[in-house]
């Protein structure tokens, strides 16, 4: 779908779906109405929206969705990511 004018979030929930990180909003990028590739970002902190997060984690369930300019609401992305504890102090 087209990107511009578009706000995407990102969020993540464990197994039973109980959410534990987001929404998250992100900045789009890179838009493009003729199909070309499209890049959005999602600047995370320790302090912020990572900071309670289960570490280690095998994997947490996220969806990134999008509300276009028209608000229709669609899925970009979606899957498990692992959750790393911090190993430096």
């Amino acid at each position: 779908p087209d990107l511009t004018g578009a706000t995407v979030k990102l969020t993540a929930r464990d197994s039973v779906r109980v959410t534990k990180m987001g929404p998250v909003t992100g900045t789009i990028v890179t838009a493009s109405s003729t199909g070309g590739t499209q890049t959005v970002r999602f600047d995370l902190t320790s302090t912020g929206e990572t900071g309670t997060l289960p570490a280690p984690s095998s994997g947490l369930l996220f969806d990134v969705e999008s509300t276009l300019a028209n608000t229709d609401r669609v899925t970009l992305a979606a899957g498990t990511m692992p959750v790393l504890g911090d190993e430096t102090t």
